[in-house]
């Protein structure tokens, strides 16, 4: 499934994948070859998932919320390279799309989103702390 990110492709977007996503099916696939990973032939899967995916982002926005935040947060230490630990959320308070999607899907509990959107992705190890400061170990 392609990467959307809904605060800059507008609401309708799921809905445009959707849409997608039925015209691909009546294609007759053999191999597949994404952009990123290994070449697959089970097409009839990989749409099962891309639509239950769809479906289930429909249902519950704070998934939409939580991927946005994280991308939010991966792209601006991909801009940044680097950032202090302490500045952080303050700079991202000081943009508009942070505090907006927070606004938008979380009523307002920017700290708490914050402290759960950061810990997801070190646990997951897109974010390392060295010495300080916050860097993505995404490659552009």
């Amino acid at each position: 499934m392609a990467v959307m990110t809904l605060r800059i492709e507008g609401s309708t977007a799921l809905f445009r994948m959707q849409e997608s996503l039925q015209k691909i099916e009546q294609l007759d696939v053999k191999t597949v070859y994404p952009g990123h990973g290994k070449p697959f032939t089970d097409f009839k899967d990989a749409m099962s998932r891309c639509k239950q995916k769809i479906k289930k982002y429909m249902r519950h926005r704070d998934i939409i919320g939580n991927d946005l935040l994280k991308k939010i947060t991966v792209y601006t230490l991909l801009m940044k390279v680097t950032f202090n630990e302490n500045d952080f959320l303050p700079y991202l308070m000081g943009t508009f799309w942070f505090k907006e999607t927070i606004d938008l899907y979380f009523h307002g509990e920017y700290e708490m989103k914050y402290k759960e959107t950061m810990d997801t992705l070190l646990k997951r190890g897109v974010v390392k702390r060295k010495k300080g400061k916050y860097l993505t170990t995404v490659k552009p």
